[in-house]
């Protein structure tokens, strides 16, 4: 545990907004705000991480990341492209993919009145996360760290 004295002496570094790997959870977490958050968990995928008094988005965390990434690299790869090796590759890819596997999963289900709806709301939301990460890029060679 870091005194007080050591502490006056840590170099706080300014915060930057990024997209961040964490291995043991295979999720990525992206912070536009160095801010707490209260978690809204969307879908299997996505949660949603909101200002703690304010009603806006402030980042998001995409589980599940290795298979949505391989799926995003399985795509290129049909079209006769490839994710070249360390390129940063958009974020709001991994969220279309995602959303793509939802979407495809609520087709394949017959939908009543009320999942509808609630598929829905969850598109609304997905619509959401896409606006808060824009162009945020995710480093794919922090999945290439891990054996």
């Amino acid at each position: 545990m870091l005194g007080t004295a050591a502490l006056a002496e840590f170099d706080f570094e300014d915060f930057e907004p990024c997209a961040r790997y964490y291995p043991p959870m295979d999720c990525v977490i992206f912070l536009r705000e160095d801010v707490a958050y209260r978690a809204d968990r969307i879908d299997e995928f996505l949660t949603l991480l909101w200002h703690p008094s304010e009603d806006v988005a402030v980042g998001v965390k995409i589980k599940g990341f290795r298979a949505l990434f391989n799926t995003l690299s399985e795509v290129a790869a049909a079209a006769g492209r490839s994710l070249p090796e360390g390129a940063f590759t958009p974020l709001m890819s991994a969220i279309e993919v995602a959303m793509t596997m939802r979407v495809g999963s609520a087709l394949t289900d017959k939908m009543e009145a009320s999942r509808l709806e609630e598929h829905r709301r969850v598109m609304a939301l997905y619509a959401q996360a896409f606006k808060l990460v824009g162009g945020v890029t995710f480093d794919p060679r922090q999945l290439q760290r891990i054996s």
